[in-house]
């Protein structure tokens, strides 16, 4: 997870789950987001500095979303982020 997701996404999670009284980060995070069966698309990456919006498909998400990414020890990680959470699990 530190791999992919923003460490303010993952600092969100980790209090959300001590709330929730869970033990596991993984295990918490997957009882809200499925493993995709395919792998998930990626398109209109808009980067600027070290910040970026991209738009996913797949998985929960049936209908193209932009993202907000941030670019952390040189990687691009997701950060939970949405300016359009209505297109969100094809709502």
């Amino acid at each position: 997870l530190k791999d992919v997701c923003s460490a303010a996404y993952l600092a969100r999670n980790l209090q959300a789950m001590k709330e929730d009284g869970a033990k596991d980060l993984a295990t918490y995070m997957a009882d809200f987001d499925n493993i995709p069966e395919k792998p998930m698309e990626v398109r209109n990456e808009r980067i600027d500095g070290n910040r970026a919006t991209v738009e996913i498909l797949g998985g929960d998400y049936g209908k193209w979303t932009p993202f907000e990414m941030v670019k952390e020890d040189g990687k691009w990680k997701f950060t939970g982020g949405s300016a359009d959470l209505k297109t969100v699990k094809g709502q």
